[in-house]
């Protein structure tokens, strides 16, 4: 914590009460304390790796801004991003994709905008869910004001043999019109995904087409890619940046600057950082 200014100068103490050990996730949960902020701190249990970082201010956050012409580019934005990455030893997959940097408000403990930079993988066209790096930058300095880094290694996603997404719609639009009083309703979106249908305790893994559509009752339908069985439903879904192909960028169109490790490299000690997902769950 100490590389940031504003949080040297506060008084912090550790809440041993609070903090606690997750076997599950391999990470220790940690909170610090003062009189005008709540810092939250995940560390990875094997790495020592700081993987998540979060404030919430009690009082008026210190990055509250006007958006105006001292407000930096993305350009600047992206720099100090990658700087950051460096400065604290995290690296990206080589299968990383890239969610240039927008202006949001309100992100979870954030009350003021922030330039907000996201990160998810995917592997043969295949979204891995719940792989992501999101940072969210102070709008003026650049100033890592929030970020998290949740990763599980999958060296592979095999695609042989699946059903076809037209097939998947058809299993989901069949569901809907069986489950759902709503007929007015179209696919927005279909997207092939390694999700995780179990547990943080009992993690099942499974290759599935996700259909996003507009119906009032079944937002998003899981049809299992293999046999079109369906998984899984969800009544509420907003859209989500990884989905969208117009904002989908490779990961090297933010590297023009260089980084001073090479590709090979970086996925190399990435992939030190964590944990192989279980051989039972890559079978499937």
């Amino acid at each position: 914590m100490n590389q940031f200014d504003y949080i040297r100068l506060l008084n912090l103490t550790f809440d041993e009460h609070w903090s606690r050990l997750n076997l599950n996730s391999l990470r220790w949960s940690l909170r610090f304390q003062c009189s005008s902020a709540d810092v939250y701190i995940g560390v990875n249990v094997i790495t020592g790796s700081v993987v998540e970082y979060h404030i919430q201010w009690v009082g008026p956050s210190p990055y509250v801004r006007n958006i105006d012409g001292n407000t930096l580019s993305v350009e600047a934005i992206e720099i100090m991003a990658l700087r950051f990455f460096e400065q604290n030893n995290l690296t990206l997959s080589t299968h990383s994709y890239y969610v240039p940097a927008t202006l949001e408000y309100e992100i979870r403990y954030l009350t003021h905008y922030v330039y907000a930079l996201h990160f998810f993988e995917v592997i043969n066209s295949t979204l891995i869910e719940g792989n992501s790096v999101s940072l969210y930058l102070d709008i003026q300095t650049g100033t890592v004001v929030s970020f998290g880094y949740q990763w599980t290694y999958v060296n592979e996603i095999p695609t042989n043999g699946i059903i076809e997404k037209n097939l998947g719609n058809a299993y989901a639009i069949e569901y809907i019109n069986q489950e759902s009083s709503d007929t007015d309703y179209r696919i927005a979106r279909s997207v092939l995904v390694f999700k995780n249908f179990g547990t943080s305790e009992s993690i099942v893994y499974t290759l599935c087409w996700a259909v996003y559509t507009d119906n009032s009752e079944i937002a998003v339908v899981y049809v299992n890619a293999k046999n079109g069985e369906i998984i899984s439903i969800m009544e509420y879904a907003g859209a989500s940046p990884f989905i969208d192909d117009t904002r989908i960028n490779l990961i090297s169109l933010i590297l023009p600057f260089a980084l001073s490790v090479s590709i090979g490299l970086l996925a190399y000690v990435f992939v030190k950082h964590f944990t192989k997902i279980d051989s039972s769950v890559k079978s499937l």
